[in-house]
């Protein structure tokens, strides 16, 4: 015990060996907490083991008596990971390669129909120099615009209003000093009247202007329910699909094989557009609907057949 004290207080500050019962040698490093420690020297080892110098961390100091592992130790673990890495991509590659082929397309499927509901957008504006008469001119003219045009058969539901404001109307500054004076106020109530019977959309329109609706933003032509256009244009896209497929299939001289994957991407839903926006003084005249247009698209992935 005294000779190994004595042999200790030799070493590093940084390196205390330790010689275990069995007989093998163990590195321990111990560092100041206040100090940064520097790579050191390994002076002895196990058998066959290098005295290479073996770096430590400098950042935080290493608890007393940690273990290091020995150099030689060190490298045979590099090698190993090195040898499971390779071992790792090479099972990859051979992963990949072994993936069927497949035949990838989009297909799209359209369908036209005639639109079956008409949005009226309509109302009443006027400008008074005082804001009570602009807004009871306003109310008087809506109450008789929306008397008639359910005597037409419009249902109350199906009236709702879309807009209400009422604006004050400065008179125009002549210097850039002279304050804001209002000079009129201007109120207007627009509607939106949804017409369930389209051939009725030309005649409600007359009779709301000449009720009294001075204010005619447009009509525009949609579907009440386009789920089933909708679902009749999905079948097509799905059958457009298939049909593509088997052409590449065909040209590339290959059998189809099963269906690997579906997906639905855009679905395009005709946005209503007004149709008519003209001056009262010509009247509503005859309104032609048209036809909407709605398309749905489709991925799909089939298998080559081997």
């Amino acid at each position: 015990m005294r000779a190994s004290r004595s042999r200790r207080a030799s070493w590093s500050p940084y390196e205390v060996r330790k010689l275990n019962l069995s007989g093998s040698l163990t590195y321990y490093a111990s560092m100041p907490s206040t100090r940064r420690a520097a790579p050191f020297r390994c002076d002895a080892g196990p058998r066959g083991a290098s005295s290479r110098p073996y770096p430590r961390s400098s950042a935080i100091g290493y608890p007393e008596d940690v273990p290091i592992a020995p150099p030689a130790r060190v490298r045979c673990l590099a090698r190993l990971a090195f040898v499971a890495a390779i071992v790792a991509g090479c099972a990859g590659v051979g992963g990949a390669t072994d993936a069927p082929p497949t035949i990838a397309v989009t297909g799209t499927g359209r369908v036209s129909v005639r639109p079956d509901t008409a949005l009226v957008t309509l109302g009443a504006e006027a400008r008074a120099a005082t804001l009570a008469y602009a807004s009871d001119e306003v109310a008087r003219r809506m109450a008789a615009v929306l008397a008639r045009v359910k005597a037409l058969g419009v249902l109350d539901a199906d009236i709702a209003t879309v807009a209400y404001s009422v604006d004050p109307i400065p008179a125009p500054r002549r210097t850039e000093e002279e304050g804001t004076r209002i000079v009129a106020y201007r109120a207007a109530n627009v509607v939106r009247l949804r017409i369930r019977v389209l051939d009725d959309a030309g005649r409600v329109l007359d009779e709301a202007v000449a009720a009294g609706a001075n204010v005619v933003r447009g009509v525009q032509f949609t579907l009440a329910d386009p789920a089933a256009v909708e679902a009749r244009a999905r079948a097509e896209a799905v059958r457009d699909a298939t049909g593509r497929a088997q052409q590449l299939a065909a040209a590339a001289g290959v059998r189809l094989g099963e269906l690997a994957w579906l997906s639905e991407g855009a679905v395009s839903r005709p946005l209503p557009e007004p149709v008519l926006r003209q001056a009262l003084a010509l009247g509503a005249g005859p309104i032609e609907a048209g036809q909407l247009e709605i398309a749905v698209t489709v991925e799909a992935r089939w298998r080559v057949a081997r």
